[in-house]
């Protein structure tokens, strides 16, 4: 007699438990069907770079906010494995830093290869379980993310996971999970050393991982350069002239910061001392923004100094994690020189 595996009857529970209270979205122009827990509904769908996102919230304020992808294969990722990163990369964006796998499996549902992970987040005392499906169709490939704070995880883990197992052809049973093996993630790759950007105006140090562009060497210009790290990013500004000087860059950085995240605010000022022996002033910002349907902590940074023929201004922006990525951010802007 011929008995079935434990991961085939977890799977099969795990498709009852999905199936029995459902709400069923269908993409007919993708030839995809999903079920997510009853009371869940659309919210918004838009297009971003040829990928239809998503958002489905639940009518039950405890229910995680969920985002469906529906990625074309001519947008060029490749398979499951290419699609999963991409979209776990982006959530570590929002999150500030690499997470940690706690399950990651490949598996077949009946024709269509799928990849199923949660990661885990933490970032100061804040600990989210974070929720990643890939599938791969003929002509699209869909992935399903969830993040859920710590709180949340034991009651909404197995339905997240269940919802994902569901995706399906439209008017096609729910396949049951086979050839299940255990998948690893890449290992991250290896950060750029601290290096100095030098620009013809004014040169800074920047940390591990950091990059700086420039955008200009005119210091009529105004925006002289970029700089990027990991999960954060520094635009470096240039007044000249009769009204330049360093109340009018405070302002003129000040404005920039708050009219790109207007739910920001002043946390505090100082005066210190750059790296060309001047002074500068910084002020520390703190705020949050709206990102894949959830609330992400910001942190935001100004400077402004005198160097050479340019009033510099500096404006900071990275996600709030205790204040690593707030010091690395001051530790550029003070180095200027």
């Amino acid at each position: 007699m011929k008995t079935s595996s434990p991961g085939a009857f977890v799977a099969a529970l795990s498709i009852i438990a999905c199936t029995a209270h459902a709400a069923t979205f269908e993409f007919p122009e993708y030839a995809v069907a999903i079920d997510l827990p009853d009371g869940y509904t659309e919210q918004e769908r838009r297009d971003a770079a040829g990928t239809t996102v998503v958002t489905l919230i639940s009518g039950d304020s405890q229910a995680p906010v969920v985002t469906l992808s529906l990625i074309p294969l001519e947008t060029g990722y490749d398979g499951r494995e290419e699609v999963f990163e991409m979209q776990a990369t982006s959530v570590e964006e929002v999150l500030g830093g690499r997470t940690e796998v706690s399950e990651l499996n490949d598996f077949d549902l009946g024709h269509v290869p799928a990849r199923w992970g949660w990661l885990e987040s933490a970032a100061g005392a804040t600990v989210n379980h974070v929720g990643i499906g890939a599938a791969e169709f003929d002509d699209v490939q869909v992935t399903l993310t969830v993040i859920l704070p710590r709180a949340a995880y034991g009651q909404w883990a197995e339905p997240m996971k269940s919802a994902f197992l569901s995706v399906r052809v439209p008017g096609e049973p729910i396949a049951a999970m086979a050839d299940v093996t255990p998948a690893n993630r890449p290992l991250p790759a290896e950060l750029a050393p601290p290096s100095t950007f030098e620009h013809a105006l004014f040169t800074v140090d920047l940390p591990a991982g950091w990059s700086g562009a420039t955008n200009a060497t005119d210091p009529r210009a105004i925006n002289l350069a970029g700089l990027s790290g990991p999960t954060g990013s520094v635009t470096v500004l240039c007044l000249t002239g009769l009204g330049a000087s360093q109340k009018t860059m405070d302002n003129a950085t000040r404005g920039s910061l708050t009219g790109s995240l207007p739910n920001i605010e002043h946390v505090s000022r100082s005066s210190l001392k750059a790296g060309n022996g001047k002074k500068i002033n910084v002020n520390v910002f703190r705020g949050r923004t709206e990102t894949e349907g959830r609330t992400v902590e910001i942190d935001g940074l100004t400077g402004s100094v005198k160097q050479g023929k340019c009033w510099l201004g500096f404006v900071g922006v990275s996600p709030a994690d205790g204040g690593v990525r707030l010091s690395q951010m001051l530790g550029i802007v003070q180095s200027v020189r």
